[in-house]
């Protein structure tokens, strides 16, 4: 498993870029953009031309966690060498796409699983008449209920010897839109809490847990396998690994999760389908869901003298723990110096910046008589979800002015 890394430290890259890298955007948010980034290419002369595309049939029904399936036909000629597999991948990246279609939805989600269900899917393509120079490629989609709405076919990457695609083209700009309709009912959701919540900044472990149901009769799904993993690449695309979560009769799940380790991603994909010639073909994502802890921090704060002549400055030091999951609308912490205002009033005397090593100082004119004192984090609103923390105070401490 990665190490989770110290985002503290490479402040204030900070959460975002640490969660940039666990949550590659497999299921963005309707209306978000692109997904997966395509290359921007001129085509060349010798290049391979897309005589026609389809996906049959236009129009597919699926329920629940049972997916329907549908074909995607692509007919290409003169194509040169065209390989069945080879070792590139999209935005120069080695791996063993192949020739490949991108599937993208292109109208709103359904709001029930908006934000969970995904919105782009890569399938592989696989030559099943015809040769590399003239032929037909195939791939048989697995496709879920929570696909409901209209797809069509988005990107289509074929390669050869070279490292560079030698075809990569948006089927819709030449006239070779495919558009499809997925009409979805029994739609799944997949709920996700944390347990304790909040969770201690040192904690070193706390439960995912959360409920599969069928939206249309609220009744769990038993007995339904997940899969969840902290790898950034986590089944994406096709992957179909991860550490195995089970449903219990009642539709329940639960995990434990690493704070300290990248951001898990729990998925619920469909099962293989059978594909034209050569065995199965890959999975899809039917639901996806990341927990979204909120931390309770700690501060720990003291002066450096605790009688001194009223008005004279005392040194107040000490420091933030976080563990660098706090993240506001700025790239670092503050905290208040506070002193009682009566029985229960706090006021501030003074704020102080924390340091990327979590520590802070700050000069606090002493008040004439005994006055308590403490340090105060008001807590940080994250950003969509990320990054919440709960206020925090430090112990009181004394300072006597006399």
């Amino acid at each position: 498993m990665t190490a989770r890394p110290d985002v503290r430290r490479v402040r204030r890259s900070g959460l975002v870029a640490c969660l940039a890298l666990a949550l590659l955007p497999v299921a963005p948010a309707a209306g978000a953009g692109p997904a997966l980034v395509h290359p921007a290419r001129t085509p060349a002369p010798t290049d391979p031309r897309v005589v026609a595309v389809s996906v049959s049939p236009s129009v597919v029904s699926a329920s629940g966690t049972t997916p329907a399936t549908v074909v995607v036909t692509v007919q290409l000629a003169g194509a040169g060498a065209l390989k069945d597999t080879c070792g590139i991948y999209d935005g120069g990246q080695t791996g063993s796409a192949g020739a490949f279609v991108d599937l993208r939805r292109v109208d709103a989600a359904d709001p029930r699983v908006a934000g969970f269900a995904p919105d782009v899917s890569r399938q592989r393509l696989r030559l099943t008449s015809g040769t590399g120079d003239t032929g037909t490629w195939t791939a048989r989609v697995a496709v879920p209920s929570t696909w409901a709405g209209t797809w069509q076919v988005d990107y289509l990457v074929a390669c050869g010897d070279s490292p560079t695609p030698p075809l990569q083209v948006s089927p819709a700009t030449i006239g070779h839109p495919a558009p499809f309709t997925v009409v979805g009912e029994h739609l799944p959701a997949l709920s996700m809490g944390t347990s304790p919540n909040p969770v201690a900044w040192n904690a070193t472990g706390y439960l995912a847990k959360g409920r599969l149901r069928d939206t249309a009769t609220g009744e769990g799904l038993a007995g339904r396998r997940l899969e969840w993993c902290n790898d950034t690449g986590c089944g994406i695309d096709g992957g179909y690994t991860g550490h195995p979560v089970v449903t219990d009769a009642r539709g329940y799940y639960s995990f434990t999760v690493d704070p300290r380790q990248l951001p898990p991603r729990l998925n619920l994909w469909t099962g293989r389908v059978p594909a034209v010639g050569f065995g199965t073909q890959e999975v899809s994502l039917v639901l996806t869901r990341t927990p979204k802890p909120v931390t309770r921090p700690a501060v720990a704060a003291k002066p450096n003298a605790t009688t001194v002549a009223a008005g004279a400055g005392v040194t107040v030091a000490g420091r933030f723990f976080d563990a660098g999951r706090c993240e506001g609308l700025t790239y670092d912490e503050r905290v208040d110096v506070q002193y009682l205002y009566g029985r229960t009033a706090w006021r501030t005397a003074a704020t102080a910046s924390v340091r990327s090593s979590g520590r802070f100082d700050v000069v606090v004119p002493a008040r004439a008589g005994r006055w308590a004192y403490r340090v105060a984090f008001a807590g940080t609103p994250g950003i969509d979800g990320w990054g919440v923390c709960v206020p925090a105070v430090s112990t009181r401490f004394v300072v006597t002015g006399t």
